[in-house]
């Protein structure tokens, strides 16, 4: 003989299923440290493509012996409609587990709450018109594919095929906030892109001789003491009553992308650079900077006694450099 299935009773909740309604299931759980009982509720998800259930109606629902979908795992057997609900013994209207006449007599002695439920706006429905037809075919229903594919149709009343005009301006969001992702991403990518290959253009920079790094470096400055928050822009402002600047390059860390501190100021003539050193020790975003001339770094000199660094490693290759910058150019110039 077969196991006869199941039937709880639940309460309708707002879902935005297509075909189906949440239903929430309130049980009495036993604590064994305790010996008491307390409520629990779980939802589950009815399959109910006719749209039948109303938020707030009270169903009956069984497991269906094979699911439809990932969440679709029972059937409504029969709707109770909230506020439209009649005892056969006593004739009276109940709501869940109370007759309407106790609640409304509670309503007159204490006043009715803002949040109480209005029967008189109830729907009109008998049990009988919102009972399923036992020979309705679950597994013919066109929409139930749809319903973990996200896409936003439902039937109307006639049975035609609608949009939900909320979820597709929900959707409408989520793709403009996709498409904004993406731009940022891409915006990303390409000053990524610019750090590394050390132009802004993407091309592969062109080695300078030590005649051309000294020429550049006479007309360029040493800027310390930046602050942290500080951008190319800002710098160039704050220098640009001192002539034209072909390039400001803010030093950064190549662990974290974090500035160093520091920055330079490439201008478009050598007498540039004595206007901008009489800049040193003025205030630049509430902070004393520190100007000096550029100096150029030669292979093989050092300022100290000790060997250059690299010469001696045992594996024939010195260490790679540890810094990125941050870089804004004016005109066509190669990179420093």
């Amino acid at each position: 003989m077969a196991s006869r299935s199941l039937i709880l009773m639940g309460q309708v909740v707002p879902c935005v299923k297509r075909n189906a309604c949440k239903v929430r299931i309130r049980r009495m759980e036993l604590d064994q440290n305790l010996l008491m009982y307390f409520k629990k509720e779980e939802f589950l998800f009815a399959h109910d493509p006719q749209k039948k259930c109303k938020v707030g109606d009270i169903v009956l629902v069984k497991e269906l012996p094979q699911k439809l979908t990932t969440l679709i795992t029972h059937s409504v057997d029969v709707v109770y409609p909230y506020g439209d609900v009649t005892c056969p013994l006593t004739g009276k209207k109940v709501i869940v587990g109370n007759y309407r006449d106790q609640i409304e007599e509670a309503n007159q002695l204490y006043g009715k709450s803002s949040k109480a439920f209005d029967y008189d706006k109830a729907p009109p429905r008998g049990r009988l018109a919102c009972s399923f037809d036992e020979d309705l075919s679950l597994n013919e229903d066109p929409l139930l594919d749809t319903l973990d594919d996200g896409n936003d149709v439902s039937l109307s009343e006639d049975g035609n095929m609608q949009i939900d005009p909320e979820l597709e301006a929900i959707k409408a969001r989520v793709k403009e906030m996709e498409e904004e992702a993406e731009k940022l991403k891409q915006l990303q990518s390409e000053v990524n892109k610019q750090m590394t290959m050390g132009s802004p253009t993407g091309l592969t920079p062109i080695p300078l001789s030590l005649d051309e790094k000294m020429e550049i470096d006479n007309r360029s400055v040493y800027v310390g003491n930046v602050d942290y928050g500080a951008t190319a822009e800002e710098l160039e402002a704050h220098f640009h009553g001192c002539g034209t600047i072909n390039r400001v390059t803010i030093l950064c860390n190549r662990a974290d992308g974090h500035p160093k501190g520091f920055a330079y100021i490439e201008f478009g003539s050598k007498e540039y650079v004595e206007t901008a050193l009489a800049m040193n020790e003025t205030l630049f975003r509430g902070r004393q900077i520190k100007v000096m001339s550029k100096r150029t770094n030669r292979p093989g000199l050092s300022t100290t006694n000790r060997f250059p660094r690299g010469t001696f490693r045992g594996r024939g290759a010195s260490r790679a450099g540890r810094s990125c910058c941050h870089t804004s150019f004016r005109g066509t110039r190669r990179p420093m």
